[in-house]
């Protein structure tokens, strides 16, 4: 099994798609909005992975490939919630 890491994830445009769908996510559920269907739909439609993270009154949302390791979970997670290493 390939070691799927965050820095194959994010350099192509793909990338970007993804981050900016993440980001309305999380817009969306910070105003109250239920975003479960959206979420579910997304990961489907791009075959990927969806986490959602609830820290405190904090939720973040993030796509990962379906082989990410658990390294590359916890980098990303750490990522959108502004986190050092």
């Amino acid at each position: 099994i390939p070691d799927v890491s965050l820095e194959s994830t994010y350099a192509s445009p793909r990338s970007a798609a993804t981050s900016d769908a993440e980001d309305a996510l999380e817009v969306a559920t910070s105003l109250g909005l239920d975003t479960g269907a959206a979420e579910e739909h997304l990961a489907s439609i791009r075959k990927m992975l969806s986490v959602r993270v609830v820290w405190g009154d904090e939720t973040r949302f993030c796509l990962l490939p379906m082989r990410a390791t658990f390294g590359a979970v916890l980098q990303q997670v750490s990522r959108r919630f502004g986190l050092r290493d």
